[in-house]
């Protein structure tokens, strides 16, 4: 994590180089982010617990305009992990993963740079597993929401930073799972 600020730097400085255009808006992508989750209420009765760690993405989509397209792909949102002093559970260790589908609205600023913000749909699935009880999963669809912006870096190429939310994931669980992420986005 601390490349980032490198490898973003770095970008900033290759833009000059390589104009986008607005009008170059339409057309499918792929992309691969990684970022921190944050698993929110997860430790709750749990000591010694770590509700944080590294979730990342793979995504496509396709730009039907500059300003409304579709996305979809794969997330692995990490794992959790505590010890249970309430009901003897043990050592407890959660993981989500899921795919998602949403909608995205795009706001271009220039040519360069622009916001957007989407919503959709997740399936996610957790695997729960304790040193005394064994094992379980449960599944679920639930809503999915989240905001970014972007920065072209090259006509095909773009930098994005984003926060998202799996809200009530993890089926009966009904965790609310955060996912703030760089990534990288191909054009074709």
């Amino acid at each position: 994590m601390r490349a980032i600020p490198y490898l973003l730097l770095i970008l900033v400085g290759l833009t000059p180089f390589a104009p986008a255009r607005a009008e170059d808006a339409a057309g499918g992508y792929l992309g691969l982010s990684v970022g921190q989750t944050k698993w929110n209420d997860a430790c709750d009765g749990l000591t010694s617990c770590d509700d944080s760690d590294v979730g990342w993405k793979v995504f496509g989509g396709y730009q039907f305009s500059k300003f409304l397209g579709v996305e979809g792909g794969y997330v692995d949102l990490g794992k959790v992990s505590g010890t249970d002093t309430s009901f003897g559970l043990g050592d407890v260790d959660a993981e989500m993963w899921g795919v998602f589908i949403s909608g995205v609205g795009t706001l271009p600023i220039g040519d360069r740079f622009g916001v957007f913000g989407k919503i959709g749909a997740a399936y996610t699935d957790i695997e729960v597993s304790s040193s005394t009880l064994g094992s379980d999963s449960d599944d679920g669809v639930n809503l999915t929401f989240g905001v970014g912006g972007f920065m072209n870096i090259l006509r095909n190429l773009s930098v994005r930073v984003e926060w998202e939310r799996f809200q009530d994931a993890g089926g009966d669980a009904e965790l609310d799972v955060d996912l703030i992420s760089v990534g990288v986005a191909y054009k074709f």
